[in-house]
């Protein structure tokens, strides 16, 4: 009788005879027992990689109990992986069921979405793909880290699906609840290239109602936000990283501040999913937010007064209480601009409204604590004034109004588009001030004529007019640029009438008339989406707020004893004990918003499967927000209601939906659905 070794076995499964190998198997069996763990080891391997499924099964039936290998973390790891980069569907099903149900490790293991997505072509059918008919076996199993880096990019499959332009994978990811909040090794997050159609159609989905009639009390709207919450907190995160220990405070605004960033995403900030977010994170800023500008307008106002009535005068009614407001304003603006530092240093100093602040302090420290002569408390008056009605119109134009942003963004527009402009014709100015200094200064070997000028009367304003120095000459063609010429005190003679011609013509037609053109086009354009800046506006004071808040090492002990009064994750829709998901929204009582019960982040069982746990979390009862939304705030007291507009959105979306569901193509997706399935039964029935 022929005697059996692992090598016989091992060449015989290397060759693809899986029949001749399992009658070796056996007589193996009957000659040796069992084989070497290592040895063991190297044949499941090389069955796993040849998708040699009986192979595999004959190998591990005497270690299964009740269908389960109790030692999968030490049997089975990078199996997973070679099923996936070889499209082996029966094999890693076969796998999935094997593997006990708290083995979530093991399955995350490896980067296996990230792996798939890498090996879908994006040009053949998703029906026919291995890749991806073993993506929604993983998806379905309800176990896999749908978030999980990749070891060398730290991008997601989400990432990868984007990268590769694989709409399918991308409606499939998203459909699961794939994050879009997860950054790569250079910062960029997967919608940075996603096309917008794409994830507005998803958007949509995301909104749903119950099965009540539109018309009905107690009809529903719900609002998904699966897409947004961040990796730390979802029951099967596998990154040590990304627990909620680790992570004290994450950045929920930031796939929504890449949305107002990009010019082709900024349309979609108006969805009811976008703008309920916002809505929610601003209920719960708005009384910090209008707690400091209180606190800012009683400084500005009192500062104002305290210089223009009070500064230099002794006996001036009220200067005590001007003085004392303005310092304790003072010590408030230091003490804010202090801890912004200390929290964010790098994001402090990127910003150019942070040095006005700066100076705004420095001027006020010096009015407020120096006594000037009178021409230095005037200089130092004027622009103390200047500053702080700067600061206090920048600070207003953060409300999140129709009316004041949209008016904010105006004049910032149109004051950057000025000045680009300026720079740009700057060199034409410059030019025909020079040539007027030239043409009609009073010549120095006439200092009689020069003398006689300037003891004239007006000698002053004809000095002015005769461009006499260098920077009156400037100042003068600034001024002629608005169109006040004075052209009657000004001395033409021979070429002197072209010059100022061409100036004419060049500079007070042409070049004043097209910043004019500029100014209206800009103001036309901001006009007519006087809404969506809006979103833009708040999504940035959202997020300003959001990153004050983030602690870092110089101040984390503040934080951690002060947490009482205002805890890190104030403002974050998914803290440690968070709402999930989803909020429902009744359209016929008032807009009333409702959250479900409360769950502490990673508290559900796993053995249930993710659709288990979405179904046992929305069967809960449904919960006032005001008990249970706020996080140590009662700001909800004040909001009871979504926005009309939004709820108006998500009701437009669902009717249209409706009209979809019979229209032609709908139909026909319908059908194919049904042959597809047809077809899978058939196969199954055949194959018995």
């Amino acid at each position: 009788m022929e005697t059996i070794t692992v090598e016989i076995l091992r060449s015989k499964l290397s060759a693809g005879l899986e029949e001749d190998f399992l009658e070796a198997f056996r007589k193996f069996g009957a000659q040796k027992g069992t084989l070497a763990d290592n040895d063991f080891k190297d044949l499941l391997s090389l069955a796993v990689y040849r998708a040699k499924l009986e192979s595999a099964k004959t190998l591990l039936e005497p270690k299964m109990t009740n269908e389960t290998l109790l030692d999968a973390p030490l049997l089975l790891p990078g199996l997973l992986a070679k099923c996936c980069n070889r499209g082996n569907v029966e094999m890693l099903q076969w796998l999935l069921s094997i593997i006990p149900k708290n083995e979530i490790g093991l399955i995350n293991e490896d980067a296996l979405l990230s792996l798939l997505v890498k090996q879908i072509d994006a040009a053949k059918d998703k029906n026919k793909c291995p890749y991806f008919k073993i993506m929604k076996l993983l998806l379905e199993d309800g176990r896999i880290d749908i978030d999980k880096l990749d070891s060398t990019t730290k991008r997601t499959a989400l990432h990868f699906a984007v990268k590769y332009k694989i709409d399918h994978a991308q409606e499939l990811l998203l459909a699961k609840g794939a994050s879009l909040s997860v950054e790569d090794m250079f910062s960029e997050l997967p919608i940075t290239d996603m096309d917008p159609f794409l994830l507005e159609k998803h958007l949509d989905s995301c909104v749903s109602s119950n099965d009540r009639k539109p018309g009905d009390d107690d009809y529903e709207v719900k609002i998904d936000f699966s897409n947004f919450v961040p990796p730390a907190h979802k029951a099967n995160n596998s990154d040590p990283a990304r627990t909620p220990a680790a992570l004290l405070y994450e950045d929920e605004m930031l796939p929504i501040l890449r949305m107002a960033q990009y010019s082709d995403m900024k349309r979609l900030l108006r969805h009811p999913v976008i703008s309920s977010i916002l809505l929610l994170k601003w209920i719960k800023l708005s009384v910090f937010f209008y707690i400091n500008l209180l606190i800012c307008t009683v400084f500005f106002v009192s500062f104002i007064f305290y210089v223009v009535f009070c500064y230099g005068r002794d006996e001036a009614p009220f200067k005590l209480f001007f003085y004392s407001l303005s310092l304790i304003g003072l010590v408030y603006l230091i003490l804010r601009e202090l801890i912004q530092f200390l929290l964010n240093m790098r994001v402090y100093v990127r910003s150019p409204e942070n040095y006005m602040e700066i100076a705004l302090i420095l001027a006020a420290c010096s009015v407020l604590l120096y006594e000037f002569g009178d021409d230095a408390r005037r200089v130092a008056s004027a622009l103390v004034i200047l500053l702080t009605a700067l600061e206090f119109t920048l600070l207003v134009g953060t409300l999140p109004l129709l009316s004041i942003s949209t008016h904010m963004v105006m004049l910032k527009t149109v004051s950057k588009n000025f000045l680009k402009c300026l720079v740009l014709y700057s060199i034409i100015l410059l030019a025909f001030a020079f040539s007027f200094y030239t043409l009609f200064r009073v010549n120095d070997s006439n200092p009689a004529d020069s003398a006689t000028t300037s003891e004239a009367p007006g000698g002053d304003d004809d000095q002015f007019n005769q461009f006499s120095d260098i920077p009156l000459a400037l100042m003068k063609t600034a001024v002629m640029l608005t169109g006040e010429f004075e052209a009657a005190n000004i001395k033409f003679q021979g070429v002197t009438y072209v010059v100022f011609a061409l100036f004419l013509f060049f500079v007070s037609i042409v070049l004043f008339n097209l910043m004019n053109g500029l100014a209206v086009s800009d103001t036309t354009i901001i006009k007519a989406e006087s809404e969506l800046i809006g979103l833009i506006q708040k999504v940035f004071v959202i997020y300003k707020y959001e990153n004050a808040l983030k602690t870092s090492k110089p101040i984390r002990c503040i934080t951690d004893n002060m947490s009482w009064l205002y805890p890190a994750n104030s403002l974050q829709l998914f803290p440690n004990t968070v709402p999930l998901r989803h909020i429902t929204i009744k359209p016929n009582r008032s807009n009333t918003i409702l959250i479900p019960s409360l769950v502490e982040r990673g508290s559900l069982d796993p053995e249930k499967g993710t659709l288990e746990m979405k179904r046992s979390a929305e069967s809960d009862r449904m919960l006032p927000q005001t008990d249970t939304f706020s996080t140590h705030c009662c700001v909800f007291r004040f909001n009871r209601g979504m926005d009309g507009k939004i709820v108006k959105y998500a009701l437009e979306i669902l009717h249209s939906r409706q009209e979809n569901v019979g229209s032609i193509e709908y139909r026909i997706t319908r059908i194919e659905q049904s042959l597809e399935s047809i077809k899978a039964m058939i196969l199954a029935l055949s194959s018995k």
